[in-house]
């Protein structure tokens, strides 16, 4: 962004067709920023008359250290007059207007900082964004005084009317000719509004003498929100529980649209999205698709109206009309508040619905409550509470030994898919494949395909005629015609039974084969045991 090139020659030697010239360069960007170089140039005249660079030596101007260390009067002077220079920039813009606020900024910025240097690190207080950082003059410029349309943000720092500056340092390191200090700056303006900002500073001491600042953070002092409190969390509850039945009626009396733009100011208004991915899972949601951390999908959810998820049909438009939190307990810790309890939710023609439900509130900075976890469930409805009896797992295990001998004994008489149909059948009636995985080690599986956790791998084994399972023949087919077990022990505890022990087969040709059996039958809530 060159915009002017001066050359100042300190001297210039000629001999015969060359000339060799010494001095300094001062080139300036387009932003006003000025940067300095020693260059030494040798020219020849060619043929052709044409002068023609033959040696080029260009550096930055050496910059001794100052021989004197900074000394904390040094530090203080600067502190002051940075404070003294930030009350003459308001009151010159009050008397005299911008154009002459923004020079006299300028100049200071050229006195104390040291841009002429190299970039500056200035973290300005009001700043942010991908315009936090000020480390060119322009930048600096622009936050004290505004006025340049590269940074929108900016209103003029420097403008607020200050009329005191008050350094109050926490401490001050001086090492040879650079100092760091930390403290507060106090800054009182001309309505006696006072602002404290933390400062950090960094000052160096050149060839001149001069301090100049070449790194700079300032920020508002951290305020940590106030402690959450039962209230809160309880008017936080009630605020959820309206906005549900605002949605609803919402939906009843005007449509969707309008449902939907409530739901949206209720989202917005309850919950953390702003902040942060929102631990939600709610009630009525299944598949890939339980948890919903996104704005989108927790909209969808209250809602629906959303292709992505199909399955929702809108929780928030079922005609609720009232909604009762039950508190189980209270959590309270700092900015947060998690609550466990029960919600019972009634609808227009009266019906209730109970769901067990766990919030964390998080408290932002603006002192909002939002919800940051919600989990909803339906209450937990146990299995049969009757325990398993010892004649219960006999009936079970003899029946799963019936039921081998029919499926062989089909399979002779009727062949595959009539055997392949019951035996689909038996499992669907004794094992617990519709409840989750079954732990089904078969005694003639292998590989990587030994645990058949599936129903599909079940009725593999026992039938075969699968192609995923190309090693499986029909462990049901091979002809057997009685089945007795003796168990060495069972184990019963509750709704569940574990047993240990043999099973002695006999197939149509009297041929014995005896394998080391374990269940565990767990009695479901038709009271019917299964294999699990």
């Amino acid at each position: 962004g060159w915009r002017d090139v001066k050359v100042d020659n300190a001297v210039i030697f000629l001999n015969g067709n060359t000339g060799t010239s010494v001095g300094n360069v001062i080139i300036t960007d387009k932003t006003g920023n000025v940067t300095t170089v020693d260059k030494t140039w040798t020219f020849v005249k060619d043929a052709a008359g044409k002068m023609r660079i033959m040696a080029h030596h260009s550096s930055l101007p050496y910059l001794p250290s100052s021989s004197a260390k900074i000394t904390e009067d040094d530090v203080l002077a600067a502190q002051k007059g940075w404070g003294q220079a930030l009350v003459d920039i308001a009151t010159t813009y009050e008397a005299q207007g911008l154009a002459v606020a923004k020079k006299l900024a300028g100049d200071i910025i050229d006195a104390a900082y040291g841009y002429q240097f190299g970039p500056v690190l200035f973290k300005p207080t009001l700043a942010t964004g991908d315009q936090t950082f000020r480390t060119t003059r322009e930048g600096a410029l622009s936050y004290f005084v505004g006025d340049n349309a590269s940074y929108p943000a900016d209103t003029g720092f420097a403008l607020k009317g200050w009329r005191k500056v008050e350094v109050r340092n926490n401490s001050i390191l001086i090492d040879g000719n650079t100092a760091v200090t930390m403290g507060n700056v106090i800054m009182t303006d001309k309505n006696g509004v006072v602002t404290k900002v933390d400062k950090t500073w960094t000052f160096f001491k050149g060839g001149d003498g001069n301090l100049r600042i070449m790194a700079h953070h300032s920020s508002l002092p951290y305020v940590p929100p106030s402690p959450v409190t039962e209230e809160e969390v309880l008017a936080a509850q009630q605020g959820w529980g309206q906005g549900l039945v605002n949605i609803a009626t919402t939906y009843d009396d005007k449509g969707y649209e309008a449902a939907k733009a409530v739901a949206e100011a209720v989202i917005d208004g309850g919950y953390g999205y702003q902040i942060a991915p929102v631990l939600f899972k709610p009630t009525l949601t299944t598949g890939d698709q339980v948890f919903r951390t996104t704005r989108e999908g927790a909209l969808s959810y209250f809602v629906g109206g959303n292709p992505k998820y199909p399955n929702d049909g809108g929780f928030a438009l079922k005609g609720w009309r009232k909604v009762e939190v039950e508190n189980a307990a209270i959590f309270l810790n700092g900015s947060t508040g998690t609550s466990v309890g029960n919600v019972h939710i009634t609808d227009k023609d009266g019906n209730t619905t109970t769901v067990d439900k766990t919030w964390t509130f998080k408290k932002d900075a603006n002192g909002n409550m939002r919800i940051m976890a919600h989990h909803s469930s339906l209450p937990y409805l146990p299995p049969s509470p009757a325990r398993i009896t010892e004649s219960e797992v006999l009936a079970a295990q003899e029946g799963w030994g019936k039921a081998l001998v029919n499926i062989a004994t089909t399979f002779d008489t009727q062949g595959l898919p009539a055997a392949k149909q019951l035996a689909g059948e038996i499992i669907d009636a004794a094992y617990g494949y519709q409840f989750g995985p079954v732990l089904f080690k078969p005694t003639l599986t292998t590989g990587d395909q030994t645990f058949r956790t599936t129903r599909e791998g079940a009725l593999s084994y026992f039938v075969g005629d699968n192609p995923s399972y190309p090693n499986d023949g029909g462990f049901a087919l091979k002809g057997w015609r009685n089945v007795e077990i003796k168990n060495s022990a069972v184990l019963i505890d509750g709704n569940t039974a574990t047993t240990m022990g043999w099973v002695i087969m006999t197939d149509k040709n009297g041929a014995v084969t005896k394998v080391d059996k374990t269940w565990t039958f767990f009695k479901d809530g038709a009271g019917a045991l299964r294999i699990v």
